[in-house]
């Protein structure tokens, strides 16, 4: 989904700085910062059926493969 967003100067140039150092697009990067504030909030997750399994899901604000998932299940070890 395409969203215009106003940012301060001073904030640009932070998420900018992000983006360069963490290798990822500027997009990625607002898009992780949104979800962090929103996690540390403690807002709770939006569950939502799969129209085609029926299986109850939820947003993260990223897309999560596989191996991610197993290295986060591993870490709860």
């Amino acid at each position: 989904m395409r969203r215009t967003v106003d940012l301060k100067p001073a904030l640009d140039v932070r998420v900018v700085d992000l983006a360069k150092n963490s290798g990822a697009s500027i997009s990625a990067t607002l898009a992780g910062l949104v979800a962090a504030g929103l996690a540390a909030k403690n807002l709770p997750p939006k569950l939502k059926r799969d129209p085609r399994s029926g299986v109850a899901t939820i947003s993260i604000g990223r897309p999560l493969s596989i191996a991610q998932a197993k290295e986060l299940a591993r870490d709860d070890d």
